[in-house]
């Protein structure tokens, strides 16, 4: 079967760049965002806005979609009574 999400041992170390990213100061990261909307003709545009405030949500997405996942997985075969994890064949029947 294959997992959606399989941590890894360099998982915990993904996580916190993400997460130390957020505290990055703005301006540091202004001119290179600047650059890069000029050269693809995305500056004043709805699209750019779009894009830039994804990418500044970005890691708090992943931060908590991977505690999700963690506790959604562990608690999902206990609450329907498995012991062991499901076979293949045995996940795509109700």
């Amino acid at each position: 079967m294959v997992d959606g999400f399989r941590p890894t041992k360099r998982t915990k170390d993904v996580l916190l760049w993400m997460l130390s990213t957020k505290m990055m100061p703005s301006v540091g990261v202004l001119v290179p965002i600047y650059l890069i909307f000029r050269d693809f003709g995305l500056l004043d545009t709805r699209a750019g806005l779009v894009f830039i405030l994804c990418l500044g949500n970005l890691p708090i997405v992943v931060w908590m979609l991977f505690t999700y996942f963690r506790k959604s997985r562990r608690t999902s075969w206990r609450r329907r009574g498995w012991t062991e994890r499901p076979s293949d064949a045995n996940s795509f029947t109700c």
